[in-house]
């Protein structure tokens, strides 16, 4: 409890961190999970179907995956640039 008493006391010494902003890069870091599993699941490995007819796992989660596979292995080469869906180009 003492400790986040301590983060508290910093972020007001510093500019709060507006819901705004928190919101605007939760929805950026969705979209962009969405877009690469999208790609994915469409060109590369297409999600498990079912027996049900529903996804074994969701088009977001699918792209997290493979995001958090590129950021943490640094010698990771895919056969196409997640960054590059970052961009409008």
């Amino acid at each position: 409890m003492r400790h986040l008493c301590g983060i508290v006391r910093n972020c007001e010494r510093s500019e709060p961190l507006l819901p705004e902003r928190l919101l605007a890069v939760v929805c950026i870091a969705v979209v962009w999970a969405y877009l690469v599993g999208d790609h994915r699941d469409q060109c590369v490995k297409p999600i498990r179907i079912l027996k049900n007819g529903r996804r074994a796992m969701s088009v977001v989660r699918y792209g997290l995956m493979e995001i958090e596979s590129v950021l943490q292995r640094t010698c990771y080469k895919n056969k196409y640039d997640i960054f590059k869906f970052l961009s409008c180009t």
